[in-house]
């Protein structure tokens, strides 16, 4: 995974209509759920995420397992999750 990490608005900067391919730090990964976490959690599509956080999580197994605890916690929390 990349090495740099981004601020947020550089994230969305680089990813927002983008076509290319852009390599992300799990940080990076996170920084940009953590901003799509009002669509988790009110009951949205997941499948709505970023296509380069859905890349990220495919090729990366951590942050897989990262987001799957972090729903959980959600659900587990009683927070809408579909």
């Amino acid at each position: 995974m990349a090495d740099t990490e981004y601020p947020l608005w550089q994230l969305l900067m680089m990813t927002t209509g983008s076509e290319k391919s852009i390599d992300l730090s799990c940080s990076d990964c996170f920084t940009l759920l953590d901003y799509d976490a009002g669509l988790l959690t009110s009951g949205g599509d997941p499948g709505d995420l970023l296509p380069i956080i859905k890349h990220h999580l495919s090729i990366c197994s951590s942050c897989q397992a990262e987001l799957k605890s972090w729903l959980d916690e959600l659900n587990e929390n009683g927070k809408p999750l579909s």
